[in-house]
């Protein structure tokens, strides 16, 4: 079992925060990282804000607010969450 202190998150409570809204009802912002499963670099992405989440495939859909469209993201790739640690 993983440390609790405050540099690890679980999964679960990393994907419950991504659904989370703002106190006007907008999506909450994120930070992600995440290793790209194609070459197997680790990207980064800031100020994102989920879009979609598919249980099923275990992908999310998030956009960050420097792009125009969502990037798909498998759930199991991400490894920082707002610069803590993603365990499962």
């Amino acid at each position: 079992m993983k440390d609790r202190s405050e540099g690890y998150i679980k999964a679960s409570r990393m994907l419950e925060l991504m659904e989370a809204k703002d106190k006007n009802g907008k999506p909450a912002a994120f930070d992600i990282e995440f290793v790209k499963l194609s070459d197997g670099t680790i990207r980064q992405l800031k100020d994102c804000h989920l879009t979609s989440r598919h249980s099923a495939g275990g992908t999310i859909n998030v956009r960050p607010s420097a792009m125009n469209s969502p990037r798909k993201i498998r759930i199991c790739c991400i490894i920082k969450f707002n610069n803590k640690k993603v365990y499962f």
